[in-house]
């Protein structure tokens, strides 16, 4: 499945870079990128993962998710970021979480693991929340139980979506649901209508 997306990387040295590079290739991504690329053929693939490597400061990672949610291509604000990183403690992986990465890798990691874990955004049902400051996976899924009834006192309406990405056929919204009252932005800027499917 990850023979057919592309990897783009992110990372605060062309070494760092390396690292995620040799990551990226041996999970198999088909198409491989980086901040430090001069321009190159880029064949249309519907699923791009985005790669941080853990060197880089919170600021710019959270200014990297930010810009990913951001993404004008509806298929493409949906895409799954990843951060890189040695072996942390909990506390430290959750506040990754609370970011909005898609998923928090330690490494080393067996090669089988690895590409479980990545392709395990693709072709399943992953659940998004969309706030007026927030778009991205259940900052919830992974918490310390006096985390979670912080975030319960502090609920606000919210969207819930339901995504689906296909590597061959892109990303599909499959089910919007508004918990609370109706929120400020506009429909559009959730993506569409419930059901539609973006290819990148």
């Amino acid at each position: 499945m990850l023979s057919h997306c592309r990897a783009y990387l992110i990372a605060p040295s062309v070494t760092e870079c390396r690292t995620l590079a040799s990551l990226a290739a041996r999970s198999g991504f088909r198409v491989v990128h980086s901040a430090f690329d001069t321009a190159a053929e880029d064949p249309e693939l519907p699923v791009t993962y985005f790669f941080l490597h853990y060197h880089l400061s919170d600021a710019a990672m959270q200014q990297v998710i930010a810009q990913v949610r951001g993404l004008p291509d509806p298929g493409q604000r949906l895409s799954p970021v990843i951060l890189i990183i040695d072996d942390c403690t909990v506390e430290v992986l959750l506040k990754y979480i609370d970011f909005g990465f898609d998923d928090v890798i330690s490494l080393p990691e067996k090669r089988e693991v690895l590409e479980a874990r990545l392709a395990a955004q693709l072709n399943a049902e992953q659940v998004y929340y969309q706030t007026p400051d927030y778009l991205g996976p259940d900052r919830r899924r992974m918490e310390l139980p006096h985390h979670t009834d912080q975030r319960r006192a502090n609920l606000s309406p919210h969207m819930r979506m339901v995504i689906r990405r296909d590597p061959v056929r892109g990303t599909s919204v499959l089910q919007r649901q508004l918990v609370g009252q109706a929120l400020k932005r506009p429909p559009e800027y959730f993506g569409g209508q419930s059901g539609t499917r973006f290819a990148g």
